[in-house]
C-alpha cells in the first residue's frame, strides 16, 4: 500500500472489517459501508478535506468460512500488531509499508458494525482519518454482483 490514496484506504476498511469473522463479521451477503474520511494538512491534491464514500461489498459463503482462518492482509508489506479486544470493540493496527492504520471495531449484532481508522505515515500526506458504519443488506449476492466484486 504504498502512498495510500482513497482507493487504498477503502480497501484497507474493507479487508480489515469484513475479515474479522470471529470478532466482527464476515457473514455472507452483500453488506453496503458508509463513510467519512478526513485527511491531514497535506492531503492529496485536489482533495477536499472531507471526503465522503459509500462501498458495496458481496461475500460469498466461501469467503465468510475463509475469512475465520487468521487475518488476512491487504498485501504482503503489512503486519497486524497490537490486536485486542476493549469490550464489545475490537482494535487493531495494520501496519503498511511506513504507513500505521489504527482501526477500532464495534458490532451491532450480526448484521452490522461501526469502526473508525486512523492513518499516519512517514509522509503527511497520507495522514487521514475515518469513521464508517456497515451493514448487511441482503442475505446473499448473485453470481453476477459477486464477478462484478472480485469474486469474494
Amino acid at each position: 500500500m504504498k502512498n495510500s490514496t482513497l482507493t487504498a484506504s477503502i480497501l484497507a476498511i474493507g479487508v480489515a472489517t469484513g475479515t474479522l469473522a470471529g470478532d466482527v463479521i464476515a457473514r455472507e451477503g452483500k453488506w453496503e459501508t458508509t463513510g467519512a474520511i478526513k485527511y491531514g494538512p497535506k492531503r492529496p491534491q485536489g482533495v477536499p478535506a472531507t471526503d465522503t464514500y459509500t462501498d458495496i461489498d458481496c461475500i460469498s459463503k466461501a469467503f465468510e468460512l475463509e475469512a475465520k482462518a487468521p487475518l488476512p492482509l491487504p498485501d504482503e508489506s503489512c503486519k497486524v500488531s497490537n490486536y485486542r479486544k476493549d469490550g464489545a470493540s475490537v482494535r487493531f493496527t495494520f501496519i503498511c509499508d511506513e504507513v500505521n492504520f489504527d482501526f477500532v471495531l464495534t458490532p451491532h449484532g450480526p448484521d452490522a458494525y461501526s469502526g473508525s481508522l486512523v492513518a499516519k505515515g512517514k509522509d503527511p500526506s497520507v495522514d487521514y482519518s475515518a469513521t464508517f458504519e456497515s451493514k448487511r443488506t441482503a442475505a446473499r449476492c448473485s453470481a453476477q454482483e459477486l464477478k462484478e466484486d472480485g469474486g469474494e
